[in-house]
């Protein structure tokens, strides 16, 4: 039994057990420490607040840690709207793959709100998903369109694709070739190409190599501190 990136609750860990089932965790080391700070804000009695997308395999298996003393926010009006007992200290994590300016904008909320909550010393956001937004918001810059590839359930893929309209370019999902065929090539002079953080490598180069044979493209890499 494979445990995805995402990571699952004990629950879970604790039914393949007594099934004597061979696990192998697969859980993400950013997900990992959610996990941990989370156990630990729970045993220093805290009420923990998790940002993040309610159903969300990551939430869920988060929020399995203590489902008595974890609440989920998903946006600003729900951090304005939250209530708790009166004495209650409380933390906040949040979850790895959200986009970095929206998670900021719910989590002013509760700081302003919540003076005494306990965070993490360091963001809870995947290095590599926030990298990949500060790409998107330059290749925004460079064109009219962000094609994002990546699944259609990918959270990460989505949330790119949000970090391309914020930025003022149109974001589009490609989760296959059939998707490149949708696509209105007219007046688009130059268009961003980026992938979600567990888009295979093959499916990139699937697509590149289609985008030359459909639209005649040029492919020109752009590295990030070529950007700067």
């Amino acid at each position: 039994l494979v445990f995805s990136a995402h990571g699952v609750s004990p629950a879970l860990f604790e039914e393949a057990r007594q099934r004597n089932l061979r696990v192998i965790d697969a859980t993400c080391p950013f997900v990992l420490r959610i996990h941990s700070k989370v156990r630990q804000f729970v045993a220093e009695g805290r009420l923990v607040f998790l940002v993040g997308h309610r159903g969300h395999d990551e939430v869920r298996g988060v929020v399995g840690e203590a489902p008595e003393s974890v609440i989920v926010i998903e946006n600003p009006e729900e951090a304005e709207a939250v209530q708790v007992p009166p004495g209650t200290t409380v933390a906040l994590v949040t979850q790895t793959t959200l986009s970095v300016t929206d998670t900021q904008k719910t989590v002013d909320v509760l700081r302003r709100r919540f003076p005494e909550l306990a965070t993490l010393p360091q963001s809870d956001i995947c290095g590599a998903v926030r990298s990949r937004q500060l790409a998107v918001r330059k290749l925004a810059s460079c064109g009219d369109q962000v094609l994002v590839l990546g699944a259609q359930n990918s959270s990460n893929s989505l949330r790119l694709v949000e970090v391309a309209f914020e930025a003022g370019a149109t974001g589009t999902l490609i989760s296959s070739l059939d998707d490149l065929q949708k696509l209105n090539w007219q007046d688009l002079e130059a268009i961003g190409i980026t992938a979600g953080a567990s888009t295979p490598d093959s499916f990139i180069q699937e697509v590149i190599a289609s985008l030359k044979k459909l639209a005649g493209a040029e492919i020109i890499p752009v590295s990030e501190t070529a950007k700067k």
